[in-house]
């Protein structure tokens, strides 16, 4: 190995990538996990799944600057080329004789979104999450946009949220064809199906076909091997890896700080827009499930990479589940990295999140990747209507207001952060432990913590819906103080029968409780 050790060294230093098409290249060796795995801790997209062993020989298959070809090459190692980078819609062209046929560009994608959406309006709408939040558009001026499904899309209702994102990583062009199969299926499905018409009247399932819109337009016109996003890095490269830009654990695990490397992670943390997007999303949708969809690889990937996480078994058996369902005959692995969106999910909402690589190449047959979106539908919608372990709704016990509470779980060993919530606009919340007996303790500002016990089995998923006693119990609209507006609000609660007007604790709403709010408002609140 002392040739690999030697050009690890060059790589680390290289100089950035002349703006050359990227290059798919084989280097050969009888141990290509160890060599896959070298070179990825060295700033390469050298995926597990990206090695091969066939008639040619055995090795790893990866995609490379120019530069970092000629690095390769000059350490002693074998990296043959296999091609060069050009338009994708080129090839396409060669191959099917027309445009379009099969794979959509950008336009073509968001052309299916309206039109599931047009079909079906009662259920489906197209979202555009740029203008929603108020993020800033990608570096070439696009803005990210999903559908949202739900039994009554032109309302927000108290409903858990799932996500089906593909294409962080734009030369997967599969990735799209399931995600818009899934759309498809769903609208398309509702009032027909049983299963699908049940998960669409329980759930709120939000898809977003292409994360990375810049780059995906780059690969049908430019150069098919491309990864990144389209930034400017200024030194004569161009784009950072989103799937290694998120915080969760940015930095520290198979990414790079070489601008020119399909694994760069940006010069900060959440630096790029389409990051910013998903963090906005995230922070406002607060996800109980999420499926990312990559290739390649036949396999449903979990966990944080090179962080343990305390619920990995549970995780695992999850995912080799979903494997099955997918047709993948259970294969799993346990993440490549850290700085990822399923990271992200799971660190900062407790999402049960999965990654799901599909098929054997970036760019399949359009036959192929059309089989293999009906192929894992069965994973996805598996993912979509999955039992949560431990749900609920946190409630103002005197108003019944949705209340955002910090959730803690008692005795679980959390190393990283990892936080469980309430969502504020509908208190609802989720987690996903393996079987056991739980203390959860709910905590928010302006009430009383509460502590409840959730006993988790296979068959019984648990349910604790948490009433929590505002400390300022004078404070009957929530407003977080006892003011004379709460005389008002108080008269309202009387006269609706509230749990509001319930100022001495007795059970009723009677005229003793207007002296009883008296006594609770000279006392003020903390």
């Amino acid at each position: 190995m002392q040739a690999l050790i030697w050009v690890i060294v060059v790589i680390g230093c290289a100089a950035p990538a002349a703006a050359e098409p990227l290059r798919l290249v084989r280097i050969e060796t009888d141990r290509p996990l160890a060599v896959s795995a070298a070179l990825r801790a060295k700033g390469l997209d050298a995926d597990h799944g990206h090695t091969y062993d066939d008639e040619t020989g055995r090795g790893v298959e990866i995609v490379v600057s120019a530069e970092e070809h000629r690095a390769l090459r000059s350490g002693g190692l074998d990296a043959r080329l296999v091609r060069t980078g050009r338009p994708l819609r080129s090839r396409l062209a060669e191959l099917n004789g027309e445009i379009p046929n099969g794979y959509s560009d950008w336009a073509g994608v968001l052309q299916a979104m309206h039109a599931a959406a047009t079909r079906n309006p009662a259920v489906c709408e197209v979202v555009d999450l740029t203008a929603r939040y108020g993020t800033p558009p990608t570096h070439e001026g696009r803005h990210i946009v999903a559908v949202r499904i739900s039994d009554n899309v032109s309302v927000d209702e108290e409903e858990p949220a799932v996500l089906i994102v593909s294409a962080h990583h734009s030369r997967e062009i599969g990735t799209p064809v399931a995600a818009l199969r899934a759309i498809d299926n769903l609208v398309d499905g509702y009032g027909v199906d049983s299963r699908i018409t049940q998960a669409i009247d329980s759930t709120e399932i939000w898809i977003a076909p292409v994360w990375n819109p810049d780059g995906y337009e780059h690969v049908y016109n430019v150069d098919d091997f491309w990864r990144k996003n389209r930034r400017d890095n200024g030194d004569g490269t161009f784009g950072v890896d989103l799937n290694r830009n998120y915080p969760i654990g940015w930095g520290l695990c198979n990414g790079s700080q070489v601008t020119g490397s399909q694994v760069y992670e940006g010069l900060t943390a959440g630096s790029e827009p389409e990051t910013q997007t998903m963090l906005a999303f995230t922070e406002d949708r607060r996800f109980a499930r999420v499926a990312d969809i990559h290739s390649f690889g036949t396999e449903v990937v979990y966990g944080y990479g090179c962080w343990d996480h305390p619920w990995d078994d549970a995780f695992q058996a999850v995912a080799a589940n979903l494997s099955d369902l997918s047709g993948y005959e259970g294969d799993t692995r346990f993440s490549c990295c850290l700085g990822g969106d399923i990271h992200n999910h799971m660190s900062t909402n407790g999402a049960l999140a999965m990654l799901w690589e599909i098929g054997t190449g970036f760019h399949p047959s359009f036959a192929s990747a059309d089989a293999e979106a009906d192929d894992i539908w069965n994973g996805l919608i598996g993912l979509i209507d999955m039992p949560v372990p431990v749900s609920g709704r946190v409630s103002n016990a005197s108003t019944g207001a949705p209340v955002e509470a910090e959730i803690e779980l008692l005795a679980v060993p959390f190393a990283h952060g990892e936080r469980h919530r309430s969502a504020p606009r509908h208190g609802l919340y989720h987690a996903f432990p393996p079987e056991g007996s739980y203390i959860f303790r709910f905590t928010a500002h302006g009430f009383e913590p509460v502590d409840a016990t959730a006993v988790v089995s296979a068959s019984q998923p648990a349910t604790l819906d948490i009433a929590m006693t505002p400390l300022c119990r004078a404070d009957v609209n929530g407003d977080g103080a006892a003011t004379p507006a709460d005389f008002n609000a108080w008269v309202a609660a009387f006269n609706g029968q509230l749990p509001a007007c319930d100022q001495n604790g007795d059970g009723d709403c009677t005229p003793g409780d207007f002296n009883a709010w008296v006594l609770n408002y000279n006392a003020g609140c903390p």
